[in-house]
């Protein structure tokens, strides 16, 4: 049987508005579907979120992930990682303040129905953008994005994120790493993956 999804938010008269770049991810009869959007409430650009537990056949109401008043979020995707049987749904976006783009998470615990304040992944005071991000067999998350250079460039920025660490808080396996330079050019938009030897791929 075929299956939709049609979400309506209003804007606000004579202000841009838009709803881009989505991201979507499978877990067995679940499909979490994450977002950018603008709408009334706030000016800045929120992250939304919506699930299904049968398949797409039926839909929860738009969450947005803990909006901010000062910052802009923008290219979220999305990971489900687990500890025992609990299901935790993990949330990357960049976000931007003062001109500055840095990549934030936050987790749920809930299957979406709540979610905890954004964090910085690896606050610098170069421009981070672009992010993407994969679960291993392990429930690490593999996470991606490009970060300005002191070369006026962009190269590619690398981190680790453990659920297993911290008695199951879970913790950054180690600091960030910079894993893609060109001199003279920018890196952008990088896509992870990971094969069936745990060979990391970007």
């Amino acid at each position: 049987e075929g299956c939709a999804l049609n979400i309506n938010i209003a804007g606000y008269n004579g202000q841009r508005r838009w709803l881009s770049h989505p991201a979507i991810y499978v877990n067995g009869s679940n499909v979490f579907l994450i977002w950018e959007g603008r709408d009334p409430a706030t000016a800045t650009a929120k992250i939304k979120f919506v699930r299904s537990t049968d398949f797409g056949h039926t839909w929860s109401e738009t969450l947005d992930i803990a909006p901010s008043t000062q910052i802009n979020f923008s290219r979220p995707t999305l990971a489900v990682a687990y500890q025992g049987e609990e299901r935790q749904l993990y949330a990357v976006a960049y976000g931007e303040s003062k001109k500055l783009g840095q990549i934030y998470w936050p987790r749920s615990d809930d299957n979406g129905n709540s979610w905890a304040a954004w964090q910085a992944v690896a606050p610098t005071s170069r421009d981070q953008r672009h992010v993407t991000m994969v679960r291993d067999a392990s429930d690490k998350l593999h996470i991606v994005w490009r970060e300005a250079t002191a070369t006026q460039t962009t190269g590619l920025r690398y981190r680790v994120f453990d659920p297993t660490l911290a008695n199951g808080s879970g913790n950054w396996a180690a600091a960030a790493e910079t894993i893609a330079t060109r001199n003279g050019a920018c890196l952008f938009f990088p896509s992870v993956a990971i094969d069936k030897n745990a060979q990391v791929w970007v």
